[in-house]
């Protein structure tokens, strides 16, 4: 329990800021719940979309390898990623723009495809085919123009794909586009099969292949667009570094407590009040030291305290490659560690953010770069140390670090 055993004149909260510190860490014990479930479902909802897609475009082309990237669904999307990069719309807006650049390379390709004359099927996969070839070589101009530091990495990473970072609502963000597809496919499944026999049989028993190839083209490319479009990064975890969590995780210990244990309601809010008098102090002190590190640019070997130097008003100046390398806890490739180290020789990071239970050759080669091109290092772990006796001692002692530094 992480309570401990209290009597009538010693409220069970009497340990409050301790107890908020291992609230707060409990975050780490329920990853499963909130990073790995949402990493298997969000797999297995690509799996299922990709895989109905699929089939339902081998019935529509009658070609058992026939696939979504057939009508250029897919470096639609690339491009209009790529193309949201380039302009710095952030994740919402790349996402956005990636299904929507998705839909309508469809849709171009098949009124390409319906202008044509000839067999309409073959006419649709020729101008996949050639608006395809486009959208790709459209998608390699914007990577060539693309800011190599920051701008190429983030476009050829997107371009990989990642699951890591998913979080439950990450996931029902795509359901509705997800069944909006899906369920028109599943419905229309028997009708699917008949399409496979030519357009002739299925004529002759009551299916409009037209209406049907188109409509299954649209519902498949909307699963398509909908799972390759919604793939992106999840929260920074460690957020007992941010102020505000501290405090929403401490009115809502107060109020469950209060809630269980009415007849000590009044020493709750009492130490509430006296958690909250102690944050007050710490965030004075941020506030106070952030005009020392106010738009200051620094760069982490990992994002530990990125909620503690977001409050102290510091700039994130991480390279994107080596950044996105660490929150997927994969190795940096050689030019990422090097734009790293370029970044500190040349002065534009000011300060290294260090985690020292993170300590690895690549770490070693960063840190040792700042050494030598006098880059002050504050060194710190992602729990608290030994010496601390609750969160908001840590708290302020990073905070000097900081200011310090």
């Amino acid at each position: 329990m992480l309570l401990q055993e209290t009597t009538e004149k010693q409220p069970v909260l009497f340990h409050f800021p301790n107890l908020i510190w291992k609230k707060i860490r409990g975050c780490r014990i329920c990853i499963v719940h909130t990073a790995f479930i949402p990493n298997i479902v969000q797999t297995k909802d690509v799996g299922c979309c990709l895989s109905s897609a699929g089939a339902a475009y081998q019935g529509v082309f009658q070609n058992p390898m026939a696939s979504p990237d057939v009508l250029g669904a897919s470096s639609g999307a690339s491009f209009g990623a790529a193309l949201a990069i380039l302009a710095g719309l952030g994740n919402q807006g790349t996402t956005l723009s990636a299904f929507f650049w998705s839909l309508a390379t469809v849709v171009l390709v098949y009124l390409v495809g319906q202008r044509a004359p000839g067999d309409r099927v073959l006419n649709l996969v020729l101008a996949g085919m050639v608006i395809s070839s486009l959208f790709t070589a459209a998608t390699s101009y914007l990577k060539l123009v693309a800011d190599p530091t920051n701008q190429l990495p983030e476009i050829t990473y997107w371009l990989m794909g990642s699951l890591s970072g998913t979080r439950l609502a990450d996931v029902a963000r795509i359901l509705p586009a997800m069944a909006a597809g899906l369920l028109p496919l599943f419905l229309l499944r028997w009708k699917l099969n008949l399409l496979t026999l030519g357009d002739d049989e299925a004529r002759a028993m009551g299916v409009n292949a037209p209406r049907l190839r188109f409509l299954t083209v649209v519902c498949a490319t909307l699963v398509t667009a909908a799972e390759t479009a919604g793939i992106k990064e999840g929260d920074n975890p460690h957020v007992w570094f941010s102020a505000k969590v501290r405090n929403n995780t401490a009115d809502a210990i107060t109020a469950a407590y209060q809630k269980a244990d009415p007849s000590h309601k009044d020493d709750y809010a009492k130490l509430n009040k006296e958690w909250h008098a102690k944050e007050d102090q710490l965030e004075s002190k941020i506030k106070d030291a952030s005009a020392k590190t106010k738009d200051v640019p620094y760069a982490a070997t990992e994002s530990v305290a990125w909620y503690l130097a977001d409050d102290l008003g510091m700039k994130d100046a991480t390279p994107t490659g080596y950044a996105q390398a660490s929150a997927n806890e994969s190795e940096p490739t050689p030019s990422d560690i090097k734009a790293f180290q370029d970044a500190l020789k040349g002065g534009s990071i000011k300060m290294l953010v260090f985690n020292t239970q993170e300590a690895n050759s690549t770490a070693d080669q960063i840190t040792g770069v700042a050494k030598s091109a006098n880059v002050p290092i504050v060194e710190l772990t992602e729990q608290m140390p030994k010496e601390y006796t609750n969160l908001l001692d840590w708290m302020s002692a990073l905070v000097d670090q900081f200011a310090k530094a």
